[in-house]
């Protein structure tokens, strides 16, 4: 027997599976009850009928080095920490403010630190929704810690 959930119609229900960036959403006024398997995430099923919560075995931070392109000061010392998650939007704010490029109140719409710095990895430009994790697998392709280089458009 499926659990049943009551929820307010008006409230979406929203699932998303990093690793594939694929999204499930749907609304409960959309749901029957007797959604076929595949259109849920199987760890979601498992979650759910199972009550199993799924525990990540791999490290869920990323050490990573800002290194400055030449001609540009150095703003960090050592290594860095960060969750896996964290956009590279946050890391050119972080950068844009160290150089005094906004102020290190700006938050929001404010800190728009990816107009003002670039930051690269291994000669490839990060966007900023890409995250350390993506980063990581598919720009620096090593094991040792990341090494991002910025420098300044402004």
């Amino acid at each position: 027997e499926e659990p049943v959930f009551p929820l307010p119609s008006p409230v979406p229900a929203i699932i998303s599976e990093y690793a594939t960036g694929g999204t499930w959403r749907r609304l409960p006024t959309e749901m029957s009850g007797r959604e076929e398997d595949d259109l849920i995430p199987p760890w979601v099923i498992d979650c759910v009928l199972n009550r199993r919560i799924a525990v990540a075995k791999e490290n869920m931070k990323c050490s990573f080095y800002l290194v400055p392109a030449p001609g540009m000061q150095a703003i960090s010392q050592g290594k860095l920490s960060a969750p896996r998650i964290l956009r590279a939007q946050k890391v050119m704010n972080y950068v844009a403010q160290r150089l005094g490029l906004i102020d290190e109140k700006a938050v929001g719409d404010a800190a728009r630190g990816q107009d003002l710095v670039q930051i690269t990895c291994n000669d490839h430009v990060l966007k900023p929704q890409d995250s350390l994790a993506t980063v990581r697998k598919y720009y620096w392709k090593k094991s040792d810690d990341v090494e991002l280089v910025y420098k300044s458009l402004a």
